[in-house]
């Protein structure tokens, strides 16, 4: 209902908050590990989409490979982000995602500004709309695996993988 030109603003702004107020809150941490994670947000926001390297991404940031993949579920319990599994039962749910979105498309566009990707948006994108029906997983094959059915999001030149 505002101005649009102030909606990327608010976002971030939004996300700010999330990081600053809500999460010192609830959890055991300093503005030093604020700005660690606000460096990783924008590593994922630019990426096509983010495959983690937890042990790389770890060194790049300074922090220990625990407190990555802790800040990593921090974000998506503030729906700041989504990770994308390949198998969502059992011990599925203890393993590193494969792949990791931003939780809605918007908030590509106030992360990454001109960086971003428009693969990346459809992705994003299609998570965050079919998520709440059913759990997506990962595969190798297609973009996405739900229910037993394959999606793939792309525009006219995209193949599927082989």
């Amino acid at each position: 209902m505002e101005s649009t030109d102030l909606y990327c603003q608010r976002l971030l702004e939004t996300i700010s908050l999330a990081l600053n107020i809500d999460l010192p809150a609830s959890r055991d941490i300093n503005h030093s590990i604020i700005k660690k994670i606000r460096l990783l947000l924008q590593i994922i926001a630019e990426s096509v989409p983010f495959k983690p390297n937890i042990s790389k991404l770890s060194e790049c940031i300074e922090i220990s490979r625990p407190s990555l993949i802790n800040y990593l579920r921090y974000l998506e319990e503030l729906r700041i982000i989504k990770g994308l599994y390949a198998d969502t039962k059992g011990i599925g749910i203890l393993q590193k995602s494969e792949n990791i979105y931003l939780h809605h498309p918007n908030l590509i566009f106030a992360q990454a500004g001109n960086n971003s990707n428009l693969g990346n948006i459809r992705e994003s994108f299609f998570i965050n709309q079919t998520a709440i029906i059913s759990p997506v997983q990962y595969t190798k094959e297609v973009d996405f695996l739900m229910e037993n059915n394959i999606f793939e999001i792309g525009g006219r030149k995209k193949h599927i993988k082989k």
